[in-house]
């Protein structure tokens, strides 16, 4: 049997499913958006849920965890060479940064994430 969960994908459930698990499955989101979610709270930050179609979501949430590695990767760079950088690389980091965080906090379109899906898209 097949039923559309909160976050509005199909998701397959067993024939023999009660009417209460039921209810609980398609009040609440599918594995794989839940996994999504559960990943991001794990790593200390709350991401905002994503807006879209089922499919666009599912991708979206993919892109901006792997975007989000490349942004952990970036303010790492910066850890290891800010005292070796001019003042204009320093500026350039600290913007990029600034710019990083606001995407992670305030973008909920899943088109966003699937439109910039790497992390230069939302820096420069």
């Amino acid at each position: 049997m097949k039923i559309i969960c909160e976050c509005q994908h199909e998701i397959d459930i067993p024939d023999s499913a009660d009417q209460g698990k039921i209810d609980r499955m398609s009040s609440k989101p599918c594995p794989k958006c839940a996994s999504a979610e559960a990943r991001a709270t794990s790593q200390g930050k709350q991401l905002p849920r994503l807006q879209g179609s089922a499919k666009q979501t599912a991708w979206a949430y993919e892109i901006r965890e792997k975007v989000q590695d490349q942004f952990r990767e970036f303010r790492a760079e910066y850890s290891r060479k800010k005292f070796t950088l001019t003042r204009k690389q320093q500026e350039f980091h600290l913007i990029a940064v600034m710019k990083g965080v606001r995407a992670f906090r305030k973008e909920t379109k899943a088109a966003y994430w699937i439109e910039h899906q790497d992390l230069r898209d939302i820096i420069i």
